[in-house]
């Protein structure tokens, strides 16, 4: 089949029509011809696979990553930078327009990066034991990648997990309680954190206190060397045991199981945006929802009279709190506990909510949470999104009690992918 693409779909995939048939395509560009061979179908729309591009499309360009069809790490290198911020300005809005139903609201122009490569200072990297491979997976598998000039993370990641897989290979039957590796840089220092994830568990034993002591032999950057497991339990191999990151003007220490933005970088430009759409002034009490280690509560609390921050992960809380005491904000309070409950549980004790800032994961806010944010009333909400999709439900429920979206500024807190950040103000009518 011959189809031009007209658009790009929340996955990354070109979309095009055939005889009135939806198809998605991977790999391709709006404005591209193309011939394509039909895959999995479905009554209303259908995948199918590149065959040759006829027709080139102008904002096509030629990827620096070798590895882009095979690795299911970043999808986009084809497309131009500057129109891939165009592109995730237009997801955002249909999002909204199409989920939300909502049609006149402001979307600015995505704000991208300078420089779009080697941004991540995170990134986790699936171990199969059979091969003792250590990568991403191929798309649409789990079949590892051992990817080691990725464009995306620092390019010397890729000695230490070379390193890994020769460990892995003398380690013998022990190899197999390895499921992921996780590294970690700091933006500010440059030192690394490399986590170890056990299958089921959190690894312990001689050999891999060994492997840890000799990773940070051979390399002098990596400062801690831990294990954890599915239930945010960590245990530190060796080293210091958490990791030193700067970030607006405030020192946070971040620990193996805790949450960072992924992208330093940009991280500054959200915590930007939501001083700027938050507007904390001295007598101003502050929510800080699914705050992690403080990264919004601190600079909050530089401006506001008392903020409040509620995280659920044990670890997380406890970084937060040692950052606040070691960059001496003493104006903050933080709470270990699912969101829904702890707000339900202060509601009668506070007097009034002049902002609230919520930073949820990617399904977003239940209908529960939204009920019990409508019964505090906020004066002004913050809403930090990764999903455009969920953002446009919750922004939708929140128009329905009374609330205006004032503005939604994209971010591009991970180029060369589908996904797009956003910061929203929200204000109650």
């Amino acid at each position: 089949m011959q189809i031009e693409i007209t658009g790009l779909n929340h996955s990354g995939e070109g979309v095009g029509r055939y005889e009135g048939k939806v198809y998605f395509v991977p790999f391709t560009v709006p404005g591209d011809l193309v011939e394509v061979e039909p895959g999995k179908q479905a009554r209303r729309f259908g995948y199918a696979r590149l065959k040759e591009v006829i027709r080139p499309s102008p904002d096509r360009v030629t990827p620096l990553c070798e590895h882009m069809e095979r690795c299911g790490g970043s999808n986009l290198h084809h497309i131009s930078y500057p129109v891939q911020l165009k592109l995730k300005r237009k997801l955002v809005n249909d999002a909204l327009q199409r989920i939300g139903n909502l049609r006149d609201v402001r979307v600015l122009p995505t704000i991208g990066m300078k420089n779009p490569y080697h941004y991540r200072n995170k990134a986790v990297f699936h171990v199969q034991t059979d091969l003792f491979a250590i990568g991403f997976y191929q798309t649409g598998s789990h079949t590892v990648i051992p990817v080691r000039d990725c464009l995306i993370v620092p390019p010397e990641w890729g000695e230490i997990l070379t390193f890994l897989e020769t460990s892995l290979r003398e380690l013998g039957p022990s190899a197999n309680d390895l499921s992921q590796v996780t590294l970690r840089q700091s933006h500010h220092n440059r030192e690394i954190m490399l986590v170890l994830s056990g299958r089921n568990k959190v690894l312990r034993g001689p050999e891999w206190d060994g492997i840890a002591r000799e990773i940070r032999r051979r390399f002098q950057q990596v400062s801690t060397v831990a294990s954890s497991n599915r239930f945010d339990e960590a245990r530190v191999l060796s080293g210091k045991g958490v990791l030193i990151e700067r970030l607006a003007g405030f020192e946070f220490a971040i620990s193996p199981a805790a949450f960072f933005q992924v992208n330093t970088v940009m991280a500054e430009v959200l915590v930007q945006k939501v001083m700027e759409y938050g507007m904390p002034t001295a007598g101003d009490t502050v929510i800080d929802a699914y705050c992690g280690i403080g990264t919004f509560s601190m600079p909050l609390a530089a401006k506001a009279g008392k903020v409040i921050g509620i995280e659920q992960n044990p670890a997380a809380v406890k970084d937060a709190r040692r950052n606040a005491a070691s960059n001496e904000i003493n104006n903050v309070e933080f709470i270990s506990g699912d969101f829904e409950k702890v707000l339900t549980q202060l509601a009668p004790s506070l007097k009034g909510v002049d902002l609230l800032v919520v930073d949820p994961p990617r399904k977003g806010l239940t209908a529960a949470i939204l009920q019990s944010i409508v019964k505090i009333k906020p004066h002004r909400m913050v809403y930090v999104s990764c999903n455009p999709g969920t953002l446009a439900r919750d922004l939708s429920s929140l128009v329905t009690n009374g609330y205006k979206i004032n503005e939604v500024q994209p971010v591009d807190m991970f180029p060369h992918t589908a996904h797009v950040e956003c910061v929203v103000l929200i204000t109650k009518l």
